[in-house]
């Protein structure tokens, strides 16, 4: 096989074109490292050459990340920066050989002018901390790695070698990274069409016994289908990879489907399907139910299961085209985020129930889109009502639909304060779909302010592995530490993920609430303004400024700026749980629990938080706390 700097193994179908890392790259003594398939005795000493083998720089990439956010450098910022500059610097074929006092001041920040690497020996220490912790990470959670990384003793330039498995990755064929289905019709008209079919075959997989799926918005970085199944099983700790493409033939439409192993490529499944003249899911659902039969019975390790139900069935389907193609253009609007997304969402699912008022997949999705414009604008009664009844009409129609339980239960939960009733429908949220990144995520959340610290941890860590691409997960990971008040591990959390999206509002506003709770308002108050600057149109950086001013005690600065505050947003909400940390922070605890009082009566989503948000430690060692509590109905 004819090979050069930006070749890569041939048996991959969507196999990537790029430079290879050249700087550095060890091979075990006389082996071939071209071929991941290929044994490598890793025993051996390793040999460092000059020349590259076939390693794509988006492999390296994407085994660097998982490196560094794995469990062993997870809180290490300063490692996590000197091994990706390292690897960056090899990488970018850099000339001239790198030295400490280079690394201590590009790198680790200090000072061009001060800095004397015989008295300060931070870059030694700090790359003898990492390998320290690549050795541990590659015995431990890195077993399964495609590559390895290794700074030998004497040098700053990293090594890379191939690795072989631990053990034999047909298992790991079931957990699976569902990529965005291709739209190779021409027309842009079958977006949302591609999008429904994607999502189908993630949410039965989610149900599938013995099966686990990639949620999509990790998956999603993936959409243009050029990446390398290695590199796609390195970023998300998959073993397969599931490719769909629809194309239009005579007006019908066609789907072609492979699912194929990521550590070699080889082809597991394919399947052809035919679009079916008044069926709007019959190529759909025979494609998925196809596909998790294989999953189920061919890859088992035990005992086949029962046969599956009708997946169509279980999604509450409809036999309405019209509906059905409002319902994919819904869903297509729905993943924007946006006010402006759900309000379209809204729309689209409320003109697909006019046409099929029993299409229990679009009640649910209408309860998500409501919950998505409450998060966005006031949580009214009105809106809350209209979420709970789209919830409770899919579940009639749709009993087994896992989505509107997850739904449901968060309704109960953060707006009608009713645990007894919230939990055993999270808990059915799981039970029906095992493998649903959302089913673990919020009842994590919930168990979280539930103060159920450890099962939340378990929860928010099933979901992460579920979905590794998402911040905001692991920013609601990070938020577990620090409500455990281990503030030191949450700020290292929160830098590590501004280190590398430092425009990431959820992470900077939560950084900046780390430094209120470690008595550091100076700090704070830089992140909070930002976020104001940021976000002018939410209350976040009003209110984390002026919690900060009475940190300070410039009480009479916090105060006018509170009052601002409530002027600027006058006629829009404001949440009255915000307006009560101001006043916690003032030590003005009478208004505090005035505040909070009218966040219960108001519903409002952050009052769940108050048992334990560290604003209100001390009024929670209050009689009046207790009084209230037991009285309000908000923690019962």
């Amino acid at each position: 096989m004819e090979r050069d700097s930006g070749t890569i193994d041939e048996r991959h179908p969507h196999a990537e074109k790029q430079t290879g890392i050249s700087l550095h790259l060890a091979v075990p003594r006389d082996q071939s490292a071209a071929e991941p398939g290929r044994r490598l005795d890793m025993s051996g000493e390793p040999e460092v050459v000059e020349s590259v083998d076939a390693i794509p720089t988006a492999l390296v990439r994407a085994e660097l990340e998982r490196v560094v956010n794995g469990q062993s450098f997870r809180q290490c910022l300063q490692q996590q920066r000197l091994l990706r500059f390292l690897v960056e610097s090899a990488l970018s074929h850099r000339a001239a050989p790198l030295k400490e006092t280079t690394l201590a001041i590009d790198c680790l920040g200090r000072d061009a002018g001060r800095f004397d690497p015989r008295k300060d020996p931070i870059v030694r220490v700090t790359a003898r901390r990492i390998r320290e912790r690549l050795a541990h990470y590659y015995q431990d959670e890195g077993a399964d790695a495609y590559l390895e990384f290794s700074i030998p003793v004497g040098s700053y330039a990293p090594r890379v070698a191939w690795r072989e498995p631990r053990e034999p990755r047909r298992a790991n064929q079931r957990f699976v990274a569902v990529l965005p289905v291709r739209n190779a019709t021409g027309d842009l008209g079958a977006e949302p069409f591609c999008q429904a079919l994607g999502d189908a075959v993630i949410e039965a997989l989610a149900g599938a016994p013995g099966c686990k799926v990639v949620a999509r918005t990790s998956a999603d970085r993936f959409k243009d289908h050029a990446a390398d199944n290695r590199v796609i099983g390195a970023t998300l700790g998959v073993g397969a990879v599931f490719r769909g493409t629809v194309t239009q033939e005579a007006g019908r439409m066609q789907i072609s489907a492979r699912l194929e192993a990521a550590r070699d490529g080889a082809l597991v499944w394919s399947g052809s399907y035919a679009e079916v003249p008044g069926a709007p899911f019959g190529m759909q659902a025979k494609l998925v139910n196809d596909l998790v039969q294989f999953l189920v019975t061919r890859l088992a390790t035990t005992a086949p299961s029962p046969p599956l139900q009708d997946l169509a069935a279980l999604e509450g389907a409809t036999h309405s085209a019209e509906a059905k193609d409002c319902h994919d253009r819904a869903r297509f609007a729905l993943r924007q985020q946006s006010i402006e997304g759900y309000r379209k969402a809204i729309e689209l699912f409320s003109r697909a129930l006019r046409i099929d008022p029993a299409f229990a997949a679009a009640h649910s999705g209408l309860a998500l889109a409501h919950l998505g414009v409450i998060a966005w604008t006031a949580a009214s009664s009105e809106t809350v009502g209209i979420a709970k009844q789209a919830a409770l009409r899919a579940l009639e129609i749709a009993p087994q639909m896992s989505e509107a339980c997850s739904a449901l239960a968060s309704i109960l939960f953060r707006f009608e304060y009713d645990w007894s009733a919230a939990e055993p429908m999270y808990r059915r949220a799981i039970q029906l779909a095992p493998g649903a990144r959302y089913a673990h995520q919020s009842y994590a959340y919930a168990l979280m302010f539930r103060r159920a610290f450890d099962f939340a941890e378990r929860e928010f860590l099933l979901a992460r592995e579920l979905d590794p691409l998402d911040q905001s997960l692991r920013c609601h990971l990070a938020l577990l530490t620090l409500y455990t008040g281990r503030y030191q591990a949450a700020e290292a959390e929160f830098l590590a993920i501004t280190d590398v999206d430092p425009r990431n509002l959820l992470a900077r506003t939560l950084l900046a609430f780390t430094y209120l709770c470690l008595q550091r308002p100076d700090e704070a108050l830089v992140h909070y303004q930002w976020a104001s600057e940021f976000a002018p149109e939410l209350s976040i950086g009003w209110c984390g400024r002026a919690q900060a001013l009475a940190m300070q005690q410039r009480h009479d600065e916090s105060k006018a700026l509170l009052d601002a505050m409530l002027k600027t947003f006058a006629g829009k909400y404001v949440s009255p749980y915000q307006v009560a940390m101001v006043h916690a922070r003032l030590d003005d605890q009478a208004a505090a629990l005035h505040w909070l009082e009218r966040a219960a009566k108001e519903h409002d989503a952050n009052l769940i938080c108050a048992p334990v948000d560290p604003t209100f430690e001390k009024l929670r060692q209050t009689p009046q706390w207790g009084s209230w509590a037991q009285t309000s109905g908000a923690f019962h």
